[in-house]
Parts: C-alpha cells; sequence; structure tokens
C-alpha cells in the first residue's frame, strides 16, 4: 500500500497543474451544488411561509351554482376548519386598441374580511363599501401601466362596467398570472384577475342567492380525501365542476 501512495504522490509532483485545475474545479462544483440547495430550500420555506400568510386554500370547489345555504352545510363536515364562497368569472376587457384581445378574471370580495386566499396589498387601499372599486392583480397592473385611480371597463355580457383601481394587490393563487392550462407562459398584459365587492358583482352577474366557487381550509391534511368525498356528496346536483387540491392548483404547480 505504501508503495501504491507513494506511485500517487509522484504522479501528482510531475503534473501539478493538472490536479489543482481538478481539484479547483471538484471544489466549484461542490461549493455551488451547496449554495444551490440552500437557496433551494430557503426558497421553498418563503413559498411555504407566503401560502401560510395568505391563507391558501386546500380545496377549491367549483361548480355551477352553489346555494348560499351550502356553505353551512360544507361548513359541518368534519374536519373542515373554514369555508368561504365567491363568484368567478371571465370577462373581456375594453381597452384602447380594439384588435387586442384582453380578458379579465373577475372575483368577488367578500363584505367581511377575506379570510381565505387573502390579498397580499402593493399599494392602495381595500374595497369600501358597495362602490363600483376594483383591486387589480399586480402583474397585469405593472403589464399595462394600471395605476391607481385608473378606470377599467370589463365588458360583462355585452355592457361596459367601468371600475376604479383603489388597489394593486398579489395573491399565492395568482404568483403565476395564467389563464388556463394550456398557457405555455404567463401573459401578464393579456390577462388579469381583479377583485371587485361581492354585492356589485351579485348584481352585475345576477348571482342573487348563489355562487359558484367555494374555497375550503382542513384541520388536517390526514382527512382531505374523506372532506372531498362528503364535498362532492353535497355539491353534486349544484353542478359541480371540479374540486382541486392545494397542489394542483396551477399556479402552485408552476411555483415548484
Amino acid at each position: 500500500m505504501r508503495k501504491l501512495d507513494l506511485r500517487l504522490f509522484r504522479l501528482i509532483k510531475s503534473s501539478k497543474g493538472q490536479f489543482i485545475s481538478i481539484l479547483t474545479v471538484i471544489t466549484l462544483a461542490l461549493a455551488i451544488y451547496i449554495s444551490s440547495s440552500m437557496t433551494a430550500i430557503n426558497l421553498e420555506d418563503s413559498v411555504e411561509g407566503y401560502y401560510r400568510e395568505t391563507n391558501l386554500a386546500d380545496l377549491t370547489v367549483m361548480a355551477i351554482n352553489i346555494p348560499d345555504e351550502a356553505l353551512i352545510d360544507i361548513g359541518n363536515i368534519d374536519g373542515v376548519k373554514e369555508v368561504q364562497g365567491r363568484i368567478v368569472e371571465d370577462f373581456p376587457l375594453l381597452v384602447e386598441d380594439g384588435d387586442e384581445r384582453v380578458n379579465v378574471r373577475i372575483i368577488s370580495m367578500p363584505s367581511q374580511y377575506n379570510r381565505i386566499n387573502k390579498l397580499y396589498m402593493q399599494s392602495g387601499r381595500e374595497i369600501e363599501g358597495k362602490s363600483k372599486e376594483a383591486i387589480v392583480i399586480q402583474q397585469f397592473a405593472n403589464a399595462r401601466g394600471i395605476e391607481l385611480g385608473d378606470k377599467i371597463t370589463p365588458l360583462i355580457y355585452g355592457v361596459p362596467h367601468q371600475l376604479e383601481v383603489v388597489g394593486v394587490g398579489s395573491s399565492s393563487e395568482y404568483s403565476y398570472l395564467v389563464e388556463k392550462e394550456e398557457t405555455l407562459l404567463p401573459a401578464d398584459k393579456d390577462f388579469g384577475v381583479i377583485y371587485v365587492n361581492e354585492t356589485i358583482v351579485r348584481n352585475i352577474l345576477n348571482y342573487y342567492d348563489g355562487l359558484n366557487q367555494l374555497l375550503i381550509k382542513v384541520e388536517d391534511d390526514s382527512v382531505i380525501e374523506n372532506i372531498v368525498k362528503a364535498v362532492e356528496s353535497h355539491i353534486s346536483h349544484h353542478g359541480l365542476i371540479s374540486i382541486l387540491k392545494q397542489n394542483e392548483i396551477l399556479s402552485v404547480q408552476l411555483e415548484f
């Protein structure tokens, strides 16, 4: 063994340059790997912290029309911590260029405090009262140069409805602003999300006694499958479309 060690030492001595180069490459590779691993861990922790802070829904339920009373039934399911209803619909946005296609997703904000999928306000303020005000998602506002006090006009069922922008916010639900699964990359200028008072949305969209989306927080992930089955049983006769778990939300999938 000593002779092999001696031979190795001589080989290294005769090719110092190559040995130092290889050692340097290995050292740099290890440093980059360790640094990247730490960055990935810190980033994942930051994302998880953001989800907790904004109370991202564990389940998102879409249906054609969910009666308001169904929220009480869903809230009484074993393992359900919180439930919140809202109205979500997509419409064209009127813009100066008539040939430009821009869509916005209108999401109703409850009159009481928004507990699930909370917005992180970047500027401006929350919606007050029942006035025609809107909070615009940050990426869309930046891409289109929308500022506080500007007016935006969605074309709802062929009728223009002007809204005043009072706030710009970000959402863990829309970290990546994509309209649908077929969209490969975010198109922040062509698709946006705007939040409007629930009473205003109900009046404009004729949702007087119902909703089309439920946001659910659960007590424990271990019972989530049982909750999904129970929700299906309650909502199936109201035109159930889908039930998405948190890791199935499009933006969350793209995040990781």
